[in-house]
This record gives structure tokens, C-alpha cells and sequence, in this order.
């Protein structure tokens, strides 16, 4: 991986878009990225070309959609092979395989098996409704920005790809010294742009932008900033690792010793334990980052902010990943190309009531057929589910009783509550959970995992079970109505419009409501709400709608709770 970032730098410097054609760049990342994977391999590395050519050839004899199918399914046989294979060999060892590149493999070419099945979907609808506009397409095959296709989520329309690559693209999108061996899975598109050198073109950049890019395009491809961030990252992360790592072994917690301690001793270990054998994660993935940014390739445009954009080689959010206040919120933020690449092979293409199983069916799937691993990624779809179900609703009831609780109203409508007590809680809690969890993703063994949870009375399934059956028994779903919006109802609400507001608050609401009559005053009417909230000095005011529609506690502090009758008028 040293070498990768070492020679990604003369790659820049030697053979950048400006001194070199596409083919001849596609043609070295190729060699050199086959070069490192047979020094690393020797002759295991043929596998990668075995997978790459077999996934070429199916791209050619099928269709787009069966295509991208059947190179699924031969992908993940094939690296199941190949685990099953290790695990014969070498159980539960952690020595260098090529099954670790070979499932980087397996996320590259189902990646763009699913790109051009939705490059396909999007060629066929636009000329079903448009007869293929002229500039719906980019000479490069790229499809632009106006091609819209509504049943595709806006990420599968950003990668799209509309023709099947040529050898030289495929092998060295497949292969290339930058991520042979540890990723990140690159989408095709990005990697074709940075080979060819038209990020100006193809990042839908401003005018000023644009501007800014040409002027500092070498300082953007290869931020100097970025590479010593990712160095001083991957430098910490090692440091970390190889300091700590020994003192806090998982073997530890299958010892008689440690059933002794007490649970909260036990919790202080397993908190050290689980932090510790993340690092090495961290430390993989910020090489692999470094490496990508060494040979210039990363930039994603520019931010909200104006800020340069570096997500592309972005494995991983820190904070979020190491303190996170739900299992949502880790999955989110921990290997983020493995998620965008889940997402978009399997969550938006499967039925949403089993997306978030099927993914963690693939995922452990691509990961191997150690016992471990399906405890640990079951273990984590249920408390996933837990977690949602405690959002929607327990989460608002707590947030009504905290006293620190601030609400805020999103831009759909609706009203978020925000409490710091509450997300201390949460935190402390998925922290554990997660922990406590993935001491089976560790320990690889079926008894043995069984045997450390069992040091903890089993505290993290038995908490989840508790928390189920409390919300099917005293909480279960609740059947109302989903709060209306003017814009989307298909009803409009003609009388019997209801009014919360202070005596001194003015009304500036379109429509616009007349106000008829303040005829009684009653503090828990039953009541929807209907409009967003508008303030007055520190005095708000909130439009809500009877029409038989399930009750809103509304409790707002010092506000004075006059109901009164009102005529909806439009303008």
C-alpha cells in the first residue's frame, strides 16, 4: 500500500491527463495495479482476472438486467469460494489472502453492472417519453444532468452508465494500482473522468467554480492538505493500534478471569476493546485514501460551503462512526463506500419492507462464512429494527418529559424535538450495543462468541427484547393520518380551521386566514397541525385543523391557548 502511494505521485507528476492519452494512462494503472497484486498474491492474483474477464464476457451474452444479476450471484459464489477456501487453510487467521481484493472485486463489478442496468432504464424511458432529447447525452456516454428518470433514486441516476466499457476501461477500472488492494470500490464514471481528465465537464461545476477549478486544477487533484491529513490519520490510527491492541485482546473475555469482574468493569474493557480493534480499519482505509489522492484522483467538486470536495476516497466519518446515537446512525457514517455500494446494488432495487435485511444478508454474504459474522449482523438487523421502532414511538413521548428539550420544525412540516440528555443516552446505550455486538465479528467462533456474550448476562439482546415487547404491548403502530400539507392534500380545508395563538401574535400565513371569532378557550382541543410555525417576537403561532383528525399535544410554554373559529380563504 506504501508503494501505491509512492508511485501514485509519479503518476500524477509523469502521466497526467495533460502529458498522456486516456489509453495509455488506463493501460500503466492497469499493469502496475496487476504488478503489486502478484508481488502481494503471486499466482493467486489470476483470480482477479479470472472474476473480471468472466463478469466482462456475461456483460456482452446478457441483457442489462440479467446481466447485472447473474454477475451478482457469480460474484459472491466466487468470493465465497474463496472464503471457504481460507477458512480451510487458515481459520481464523488474519495473514494476507487475495480474498480481501478479491471482494473489492466483487463491489467494482457489481457496481457497474447496476450503472448500466440503470443506464439502459434511462436510454428506453427517454425514448419513450421524449424520443431521446437532443443533449440528453453526452458525447462520452455520460447522460446529463437534464435526463430525468423518476424511478430512479438521484445517486443511480448520478452513476448511470450508458454503454458497456472497452477492455482497456473495464481491466483497469477492475485493476488499478490505486485500489487493487483495498479499495475504495470506485464508481466506473468517476474513475473514467479522473483517467481522461474532465472533472471541469462532468462535475457539473459553476461558472465560478469552473473558474477556480482551471485555475488551481493542480493544487484541487493533489491537495497537499488532504494527503498530510490522511498521513497523520493513518500515522495515529497505527500508533493506536499496535500500543493498545495488546493489553485489550478479545481472547480475554472467554477467561474465567473476566467472568469475575464486575459489569461495569466489564463494560469499561469491552468500551477499550472495541475502540482498539477499529483502528486498524481506520488506518486501512486512510492509506487507501492517501493513495487515491497521491495519483490525483478523489476531487468531487465543491461543497455547500465552496469548499473543495474529497468524498469520492472518504471511507469513514470518526466522530459519527465512534459515538453514534443509533444503529442508523453508525451504519451511516462506518465504510461509507460500502454503503453507497449497498445501496445502490441492492437497498433501492429490493422491497422496502426487506431492504434493510437483504442488505445485511449481502453484506454478510461478502464477508465470509464465519459464525461470527452472521451473529453479528443479524444481532445488528434486529437492534436496527428496535432502534426505529423506539424513534417513531417512544423517542417523542421521553422528548415531551425532558426539560432541555428544544423544538424545531423541518423544512417537510413537521415538528423535531432535540434534547441533549436524550442523545447523552442514546449514545452510552448504541455504544455498548455496538461493542458488545461485534465481539462476535472478532472472536469468529459460534461457542466462543456465544461464551463472551454470556459474560454480560446477554445484557445487549435481552435490553432489545425488553424494549420490542414494550413497544408491541403498550405502544403499538399508530393508525393515524399522516400530517397534510396544503400543496399535497387533495382535499382543501374549507371551514372548521383552527387556530393556537397568543392575542398579540399577527397572522401572515398564504392562503391567508380570517380570523371570525375567539369563542372559548380549552388547552388540549383535539387537533391537527396545518400550517408551520411562525413567530412573533418570542411568541409563536401554529394553524392546526380539526376534521376529525387524531390529537397533536401541543404544549408550549406561557402561551395562552385561544381556539377560534376561522374561514379558510385562498388567494
Amino acid at each position: 500500500m506504501v508503494t501505491c502511494c509512492v508511485f501514485g505521485f509519479f503518476f500524477h507528476k509523469f502521466c497526467n491527463p495533460r502529458k498522456c492519452s486516456p489509453t495509455t494512462r488506463h493501460t500503466l494503472s492497469f499493469c502496475v495495479g496487476y504488478l503489486i497484486a502478484f508481488l502481494c498474491y503471486g499466482v493467486r492474483s489470476g483470480h482477479l482476472l479470472a472474476m473480471s474477464s468472466t463478469v466482462y464476457l456475461l456483460l456482452h451474452i446478457f441483457s442489462p438486467k440479467r446481466a447485472f444479476w447473474t454477475s451478482f450471484l457469480f460474484c459472491l459464489t466466487y468470493s465465497s469460494w474463496a472464503h471457504l477456501y481460507r477458512m480451510k487453510f487458515d481459520y481464523g487467521g488474519y495473514s494476507a489472502d487475495v480474498s480481501l481484493p478479491l471482494m473489492v472485486l466483487v463491489q467494482r463489478l457489481t457496481l457497474l453492472t447496476a450503472n448500466l442496468l440503470d443506464g439502459h432504464e434511462m436510454v428506453s424511458e427517454s425514448k419513450r417519453e421524449s424520443d431521446n432529447k437532443k443533449g440528453s447525452v453526452h458525447s462520452n456516454g455520460h447522460p446529463s444532468k437534464d435526463l430525468i428518470i423518476p424511478r430512479l433514486t438521484p445517486i443511480r441516476k448520478e452513476y448511470a452508465v450508458l454503454k458497456v466499457p472497452t477492455p482497456v476501461e473495464f481491466f483497469s477500472y477492475c485493476i488499478n494500482f490505486q485500489t487493487v488492494l483495498a479499495g475504495p470500490p470506485l464508481a466506473f464514471k468517476d474513475y473514467k473522468v479522473y483517467i481522461e481528465g474532465t472533472e471541469v465537464d462532468d462535475k457539473h461545476l459553476t461558472v465560478e467554480q469552473r473558474a477556480k477549478f482551471i485555475k488551481n486544477r493542480d493544487t484541487l487533484l493533489q491537495p497537499m492538505n488532504e494527503i498530510l491529513k490522511y498521513f497523520l490519520q493513518a500515522v495515529a490510527f497505527l500508533l493506536v493500534y499496535l500500543c493498545i491492541c495488546q493489553f485489550f485482546r478479545p481472547s480475554f473475555y472467554l477467561s474465567e478471569a473476566f467472568g469475575k469482574f464486575e459489569f461495569f468493569h466489564k463494560c469499561f474493557y469491552l468500551m477499550f476493546t472495541g475502540f482498539t480493534m477499529r483502528q486498524h480499519y481506520y488506518f486501512a482505509w486512510s492509506v487507501c485514501a492517501l493513495s487515491c489522492l497521491a495519483a490525483g484522483f478523489g476531487f468531487h467538486g465543491f461543497d455547500k460551503n465552496g469548499k473543495p470536495d474529497y468524498s469520492l476516497v472518504k471511507s469513514f466519518n470518526f466522530m459519527e462512526a465512534e459515538f453514534p446515537r443509533s444503529i442508523k446512525e453508525l451504519m451511516d457514517n462506518w465504510n461509507l463506500q460500502t454503503l453507497r455500494w449497498l445501496r445502490i446494488t441492492i437497498f433501492d432495487r429490493t422491497p422496502k419492507s426487506i431492504a434493510v435485511f437483504a442488505v445485511f444478508f449481502v453484506s454478510v454474504l461478502w464477508h465470509g462464512f464465519y459464525p461470527g459474522y452472521y451473529l453479528f449482523f443479524v444481532s445488528m438487523a434486529w437492534f436496527s429494527v428496535i432502534g426505529r421502532m423506539i424513534r417513531k414511538r417512544l423517542r417523542p413521548r421521553i422528548l415531551e418529559w425532558l426539560p432541555d428539550t428544544k423544538w424545531v420544525w423541518t423544512p417537510g412540516g413537521q415538528r423535531e424535538g432535540t434534547s441533549r440528555a436524550y442523545d447523552l443516552i442514546t449514545r452510552i446505550v448504541t455504544y455498548f450495543l455496538v461493542n458488545y455486538t461485534a465481539l462476535a465479528f472478532v472472536i469468529l467462533s459460534f461457542r466462543d462468541s456465544i461464551v463472551a456474550w454470556s459474560r454480560f448476562g446477554y445484557a445487549g439482546h435481552l435490553l432489545c427484547l425488553v424494549a420490542q415487547l414494550l413497544m408491541l404491548t403498550l405502544m403499538p403502530p399508530s393508525k393515524s393520518t399522516p400530517l397534510l400539507s396544503a400543496s399535497r392534500s387533495k382535499k382543501v380545508l374549507k371551514p372548521h380551521i383552527y387556530i393556537i395563538v397568543d392575542s398579540n401574535t399577527y397572522l401572515k400565513q398564504t392562503p391567508s386566514l380570517s380570523l371570525v371569532n375567539f369563542s372559548f378557550l380549552h388547552p388540549s382541543f383535539p387537533c391537527m397541525l396545518y400550517g408551520p410555525e411562525m413567530s412573533t417576537g418570542n411568541v409563536s403561532c401554529f394553524f392546526l385543523a380539526t376534521n376529525n383528525l387524531p390529537v397533536v399535544n401541543c404544549c408550549f410554554q406561557k402561551l395562552v391557548f385561544l381556539l377560534g373559529l376561522c374561514v379558510l380563504r385562498v388567494n
